[in-house]
């Protein structure tokens, strides 16, 4: 008779195969910063050009104190939404996330303590504000077409993505494992369960 693992637990015959903290890995952390500067080069790239080969780039553009502040505002939106979606994921999951900030590693967090997550379900997590928050500003960015706006849309989706290196940087170390594997979110690392041997 096959039993059921309750949501969010580690199955019995699971052990622990790794428990890997940004904060005990200086080099990452440096590695992770190095490339959230090259992905903003990348990816204000990729957004600017969708605006012109869209037609939406504004010909003309005049940076008032309006424009600066909802630069500002949105900026500060962004970092809270990026989180959010990180959050709101888990809950599809599940979990119960928490939101916190790191002063030290000058790092923003949604985790769900104690709540381990199915390998497909967890890239689900990590990924998720990069593809949504993205798509949505491709969105914005046509439905604002021609405005200064669109130079808004371009910078928080160009940010936002940049933002997603530590993201991107989790979803390539939990995918060397198999897909029945389980994660367990920390709000500095990951911890991973494999069947014990």
């Amino acid at each position: 008779m096959e039993t059921t693992v309750p949501v969010g637990a580690v199955p019995e015959n699971y052990q622990e195969v790794l428990y890997w903290k940004i904060t005990d890995d200086k080099q990452a952390l440096w590695l992770i910063q190095g490339f959230g500067v090259l992905l903003m080069i990348l990816f204000g790239g990729l957004f600017g050009a969708f605006a012109l080969a869209v037609g939406a780039f504004p010909m003309e553009f005049e940076m008032d104190l309006v424009f600066s502040l909802g630069l500002l505002f949105g900026l500060v939106a962004m970092i809270v939404l990026h989180e959010l979606v990180h959050g709101l994921t888990m809950t599809l999951f599940g979990a119960h996330p928490q939101y916190g900030f790191m002063p030290a590693q000058l790092m923003f967090y949604a985790t769900a303590p104690g709540h381990a997550f199915t390998r497909r379900n967890y890239l689900y997590v990590a990924l998720a504000p990069l593809v949504v928050l993205s798509l949505l500003s491709l969105v914005a960015i046509l439905l604002v077409s021609g405005s200064a706006w669109v130079l808004f849309f371009i910078t928080f989706a160009t940010v936002n993505a940049a933002g997603a290196v530590g993201d991107l940087y989790i979803t390539l170390k939990v995918l060397r494992y198999p897909a029945h594997a389980f994660i367990m979110d920390e709000k500095d690392g990951v911890r991973v369960f494999l069947p014990a041997q």
